[in-house]
């Protein structure tokens, strides 16, 4: 009797492992749309390597998973920009990496603001956020303008991107927020964002 309840069991989990697990699979590809045999992270952690033909499979859990494929080159690394999805049913997703280039970011804001984040978004529609910083846990530079800049070094897949960045200004609420779009290539190395961008708005009496 008490192996039969075991045996049960045993039955019952693989059952439930059987109706929680999902088929994630796809194609990793370069930029010129050849295949890339790179490795597959979901969730920060290796997943799978991809065949010589970029294909790749596996099992994941049902909910939200963080996405992207990424290899060591002779010459450098590649990387596909993450992707947050929620996968319910088996999914098929295309993964393209793409050079990876160091960028230092200059987040400049005006005098009277506090508590800035930075927030990188690549340049599509619609737009997930890639990443979020809070600046003030960064070391801060006065500018000439009366100003304050933050500055932090960013890896990111060449592409094309846009940033947000926003402070508190103790205004009724109000907040500054600064909008730019900047393409990462390799000859990127710095990018500025501050008051002076095509989309900007906080209060004319800061």
């Amino acid at each position: 009797m008490k192996n039969a309840k075991l045996i049960f069991a045993a039955i019952c989990i693989l059952q439930a492992n059987a109706v929680s697990a999902i088929e994630i699979s796809g194609n990793v590809i370069r930029k010129n749309k050849e295949a890339s045999p790179a490795s597959v992270y979901i969730n920060g952690e290796e997943f799978a390597v991809a065949s010589a033909s970029g294909y790749f499979e596996g099992e994941v859990p049902e909910g939200d998973l963080t996405i992207f494929a990424e290899i060591s080159l002779p010459n450098g690394t590649e990387r596909s920009v993450p992707r947050t999805i929620n996968v319910s049913a088996d999914t098929t997703v295309q993964l393209t990496v793409a050079p990876l280039h160091s960028v230092i970011i200059n987040s400049e804001l005006p005098a009277g603001t506090y508590g800035p984040w930075l927030r990188i978004y690549q340049a599509v529609t619609p737009s997930e956020q890639l990443v979020a910083t809070d600046l003030q846990a960064l070391p801060q530079t006065a500018l000439p303008t009366g100003g304050y800049s933050h500055r932090k070094k960013y890896d990111l897949p060449e592409g094309v991107y846009r940033v947000s960045l926003s402070a508190q200004t103790g205004k009724n609420g109000e907040q500054f927020i600064a909008w730019s779009g900047f393409e990462v290539t390799s000859e990127t190395t710095s990018v500025t964002v501050n008051a002076e961008d095509e989309y900007f708005s906080y209060p004319s009496d800061l």
